[in-house]
């Protein structure tokens, strides 16, 4: 290689891995601080490959 070629391969951005979706039936917990009332969100992934979420006032809540 020459020391042109070497220089432009340093220029060019990392390629990134692709991210693989969730597996069906998991799902996480979380807070969202810009919602006023329900700031609590539980997300889950069916097994049709679609998210839903529930919205909760606090975090016990959720588990109950």
């Amino acid at each position: 290689m020459t020391d042109e070629e070497n220089i432009n391969e340093a220029k060019q951005p990392q390629k990134r891995a692709k991210r693989r979706p969730r597996a069906h039936g998991t799902g996480s917990v979380f807070q969202r601080k810009d919602r006023k009332g329900k700031q609590w969100v539980a997300q889950l992934v069916l097994e049709n490959g679609k998210t839903r979420q529930r919205y909760f006032n606090s975090a016990r809540d959720i588990s109950s």
